[in-house]
C-alpha cells in the first residue's frame, strides 16, 4: 500500500521477531509479536483498508528503526547487509512518497500536487483559520438527508438540524417501519440532501435508489471544512410515488450542446441548470444560458436567453411553455461575455422534465 510502507513494516516485524528470539530480547520480542498480531487482525478482520491501518504505519516506522539499530549494533556481516537493505527500502519509500506529493500532477489520493497548482494550496491555507457562518444557507432547512458517503458534512454544517439517512438499509420489518415513521414526520417539512460540486453525479445515482426526487431549491456555497474550490450543495427533495428517476446530464464534449428530443407532444418543459464541477467558479463574470428550439429538420425556430448565472447562483430552475407545435427538440448551451459559445465549465442539466 502506498509504495509498500505497510508491506515493509510487516516484513520488518517478522525479522525483528526472529532476531529478538535469537537474542532473547523480551521487550523487542513483545513489540514485534504484537505488531505481527495487529497486522493479521487488520488484514483478516478489518478488510485491509488503509484507513484502518494508521497504528500499523506508526508501528512500522518504530519497528524498522529498532530493527536497523539492532542489526548495526550487532555488527555482523549478514546483519549489516540486512540493515543496509532496510535503509535502502526506507529511502526508496520516502523518496517515492515525496516525488508523488511534490512532483507528479496528482498524488495517490488524486489531489493536485503543490507545484501543479500553487494558487490552490494558497487558497486552502487562507481558509484553514477561518470559521464560516452558514445561517443564510440553512434558512428554512428542516432536515439534512444523507444519500451518499458524506454524513460528516452534515455534522460539521450544523449542530441543531436533524440528520436522517435516506438509504434505509434495514434488514428486518421493524427497522423498515421505524424508517418509514421517521420519514413520515418530515413529509410536510423541507428536506435537503447533501452533496458537493465534485460528487453531484454520484449523489444523484444514490438518490435514485430511494423514493426521493429533487423538486425544490438547490443551494451551493463554500465551507471551512471542504477544499477551498469545492462547494457544498444542498438539494431540496420530496418523497414521490413516481418511478421516474432523477436525471443529470453534463456537457463534457467541446463544441457540442446538450440536446433533448421527442418534444412534439409536450406543452411545457422544466429543468435545473448550472455548471459542473465548480458552479461558475472559474474566475469569470458568469455565463448566459441559451435555449435553441428546433423543428424536426433541426432548423432553429427560436433562440431564447434563459438567464445569466454567476458563481454565487448554484443551480437554478426554469419552466418554459412550448407554444409552437413544430418544436421537436431543444439545445441548451452557454455563451460567455464575448457572446461566444463557451465550454470552459461544463453545462449541467438536472431533472429535465416535459409535460
Amino acid at each position: 500500500m502506498y509504495y509498500g510502507r505497510i508491506a515493509f513494516g510487516y516484513i520488518a516485524s517478522i525479522l525483528l521477531f526472529i532476531n529478538s528470539a535469537i537474542d532473547k530480547d523480551k521487550k523487542k520480542l513483545l513489540l514485534s509479536g504484537l505488531t505481527i498480531i495487529f497486522f493479521l487482525v487488520w488484514s483478516n478482520f478489518m478488510m485491509g483498508y488503509i484507513r484502518y491501518a494508521l497504528i500499523l504505519e506508526v508501528l512500522s516506522g518504530i519497528v524498522m528503526g529498532v530493527l536497523i539499530y539492532q542489526f548495526f549494533y550487532k555488527n555482523t556481516f549478514v546483519r549489516n547487509v540486512l540493515a543496509i537493505m532496510m535503509c535502502g527500502l526506507l529511502i526508496f519509500q520516502v523518496g517515492k512518497s515525496v516525488y508523488s506529493i511534490v512532483f507528479t500532477p496528482t498524488e495517490l489520493s488524486w489531489r493536485t500536487t503543490v507545484f501543479q497548482d500553487v494558487e490552490k494550496y494558497k487558497e486552502n491555507i487562507k481558509s484553514m483559520f477561518e470559521r464560516y457562518d452558514y445561517a443564510e444557507y440553512l434558512n428554512g432547512v428542516d432536515c439534512l438527508a444523507i444519500s451518499d458517503y458524506n454524513s460528516g458534512y452534515a455534522v460539521l454544517l450544523s449542530n441543531d438540524i436533524p440528520i436522517i439517512s435516506l438509504l434505509e438499509g434495514y434488514a428486518n420489518e421493524y427497522g423498515k417501519k421505524q424508517f418509514e415513521n421517521r420519514i413520515e414526520e418530515y413529509k410536510d417539512k423541507r428536506i435537503f440532501v447533501i452533496s458537493t460540486s465534485e460528487t453531484i453525479e454520484r449523489t444523484i445515482q444514490y438518490l435514485n435508489t430511494t423514493e426521493f426526487k429533487v423538486t425544490g431549491e438547490i443551494r451551493s456555497f463554500y465551507t471551512d471544512f471542504l477544499e477551498a474550490r469545492t462547494q457544498l450543495i444542498l438539494l431540496e427533495v420530496t418523497k414521490t410515488d413516481t418511478t421516474e428517476n432523477n436525471t443529470i446530464q453534463i456537457n463534457k464534449v467541446e463544441n457540442e450542446k446538450l440536446t433533448f428530443e421527442n418534444l412534439e407532444n409536450s406543452k411545457k418543459i422544466s429543468f435545473y441548470y448550472g455548471n459542473y464541477p465548480t458552479f461558475c467558479n472559474s474566475g469569470n463574470d458568469g455565463y448566459d444560458v441559451y435555449v435553441d428550439f428546433l423543428d424536426s429538420e433541426n432548423n432553429v425556430i427560436e433562440t431564447v436567453l434563459v438567464d445569466k448565472i454567476t458563481g454565487s447562483d448554484g443551480m437554478k430552475k426554469t419552466e418554459m411553455e412550448l407554444n409552437n407545435s413544430a418544436i421537436s427538440s431543444i439545445q441548451i448551451y452557454f455563451k460567455n461575455e464575448e457572446n461566444q459559445t463557451d465550454y470552459n465549465d461544463w453545462l449541467t442539466i438536472l431533472n429535465f422534465n416535459k409535460v
